[in-house]
């Protein structure tokens, strides 16, 4: 995994897929901004000890001479969102595209993934007209980025800041507990809404 060079944000979230027989929804499970891994030296100068030698690859953000130390996974990465921002692909480009070729692509987005389920025997979409949860804790770190950021970058990181986008457990303290940090405050969040929303919860051990 890591914070790939290079990498754009995908398509908005949306049921609007190309082939809706075999595709509900096209949905962000990894949440664009979060890094996916630790430079070998971390942004206050300790040695990081959860470090993958593959973060420290020439495709990895952080290993190059001008760019910022990549955080702990998990923790917000502001230079890596700002790269996504400017490398984004947040609708389908125009002219006509086979169904195949826009599968194909959309696999390989950074933040995209493809959501199947086994209830197209009854053709339904579960996703159809449904309200998804956008985390507070997420739009208040895009929102510092975007502070400080210029351009087409700012605006399209304003575009992202009300995107729902999957929460990532990956560790037992974010389970329990008040606020939307946890797994319970933002059930009981989500809850309170109205309608209910829609809740994607990513368990990574």
């Amino acid at each position: 995994w890591c914070n790939i060079r290079g990498a754009g944000v995908g398509l908005m979230p949306t049921t609007e897929t190309a082939d809706p027989e075999i595709i509900d929804a096209y949905f962000w499970l990894k949440t664009p901004g979060e890094s996916d891994g630790c430079s070998q030296t971390l942004p206050d100068g300790a040695q990081c000890p959860r470090y993958d030698a593959d973060c420290g690859s020439e495709d990895s953000l952080g290993s190059g001479p001008n760019e910022p130390p990549a955080p702990e996974a998990g923790q917000w990465y502001d230079y890596q969102i700002k790269q996504l921002a400017a490398n984004a692909r947040l609708s389908p480009s125009s002219g006509v595209e086979s169904a195949s070729t826009n599968i194909i692509e959309l696999n390989s987005a950074v933040g995209m993934s493809i959501v199947n389920t086994t209830l197209h025997a009854l053709s339904v979409n579960p996703f159809v007209g449904r309200s998804f949860y956008v985390n507070p804790v997420y739009s208040e770190e895009l929102g510092l980025s975007i502070a400080s950021a210029e351009g087409q970058t700012k605006a399209t990181l304003e575009e992202m800041q009300d995107v729902p986008s999957a929460y990532w457990l990956d560790k037992k303290a974010k389970i329990l507990g008040e606020g939307t940090g946890t797994m319970e405050g933002i059930l009981a969040d989500a809850a309170a809404k109205s309608p209910p929303q829609l809740v994607t919860f990513i368990v990574y051990d």
